[in-house]
């Protein structure tokens, strides 16, 4: 479980590549990255909770609107987040998932980083390679 930021990918937005043992723990680190470009999370408390659930024809699909939704999140309940518990379940329909946030509102004792405003769909994916997942992510600044 990991990430590692893009420097040559992109010169005016930020370019993740995020992987994972399993596709929880894809979604996870690549919502922890996204979280970290945007605060420092030393001083973050997780006293409060936001449940999100999803659901997409592919994990693609998933992914993306799943990190837009935690961008949504900050920008518009000002919510952030240091820990977070994820499901994901395939079923006939695609893949589902269930996620709970755990964070605080941004207050100023937060150090605010890069405002992120989305993640594109420019070099966006997802693929499963030698029993690993990995994403590359683009994200909006």
């Amino acid at each position: 479980m990991g990430y590692r930021f893009l420097s040559d990918v992109t010169s005016a937005d930020i370019a993740l590549k995020v992987e994972g043992r399993t596709k929880s723990d894809l979604f996870k680190s690549a919502a922890i990255a996204v979280m970290k470009v945007q605060i420092d999370d030393s001083k973050l408390s997780n006293r409060l909770k936001k449940e999100i659930s999803l659901s997409c024809k592919n994990l693609d699909c998933l992914l993306f609107r799943f990190l837009n939704e935690i961008i949504f999140l900050k920008d518009s309940e000002r919510f952030v987040f240091g820990k977070i518990n994820l499901k994901i379940v395939e079923n006939r329909d695609g893949y589902a998932l269930s996620a709970i946030l755990h964070g605080e509102t941004i207050s100023g004792k937060h150090k605010q980083m890069v405002d992120v405003k989305g993640v594109s769909l420019h070099k966006f994916n997802v693929r499963k390679y030698r029993g690993k997942y990995y994403a590359t992510i683009v994200l909006d600044v």
